[in-house]
């Protein structure tokens, strides 16, 4: 009984671990490939590692957004009813 209580739980615990790991991993990317890529070609400055987290949260705000606004327009609705 108390399995089933606690599983909802488990499962944020799961996605939450998933997402502060993605974030991380995406923000070593971007300032390895910036620091590596544009301060060597274009001669910018390097890249703080906060930086790199502002940038990549910048951009998933931006393709989240997109992603909305396209939806709408669009006139989808997501229901969880099939038909």
């Amino acid at each position: 009984m108390t399995d089933t209580i606690h599983r909802p739980f488990r499962r944020f615990g799961a996605a939450a671990t998933a997402a502060a790991a993605s974030l991380f991993i995406g923000a070593i990317v971007i300032l390895w490939s910036w620091n590596t890529i544009a301060v060597d070609l274009f001669d910018a400055p390097n890249l703080a590692f906060r930086h790199a987290v502002a940038l990549e949260l910048a951009i998933a705000v931006i393709a989240a957004s997109i992603g909305f606004v396209i939806r709408l327009a669009s006139g989808a609705r997501q229901t969880g009813a099939t038909t």
